[in-house]
């Protein structure tokens, strides 16, 4: 559908044929919301994946001998501040 492709709604709404933008929104808004959850759910997918390979990243190269769980969590949480 063409509100999937991010078509503008007022030119959706002249192809349907419908009088006012309201209405096509109306009736079509769920298939918006699931697009916008969809890519929002991907982008957040995106950047999780991206922290843990800056974690992972960041711990090969540091020269700390602790490996304990109290130092792993204060290197993960300074990596989730940058």
């Amino acid at each position: 559908m063409l509100l999937e492709k991010r078509e503008n709604p007022k030119i959706v709404a002249d192809l349907m044929g419908h009088a006012r933008v309201s209405t096509t929104l109306d009736i079509y808004s769920h298939v918006i919301s699931q697009t916008v959850y969809e890519e929002t759910a991907n982008m957040l997918d995106g950047i999780h994946d991206d922290i843990i390979k800056d974690f992972i990243n960041s711990s090969d190269d540091s020269p700390d001998d602790d490996d304990s769980p109290a130092n792993s969590s204060e290197s993960f949480l300074k990596t989730l501040q940058k």
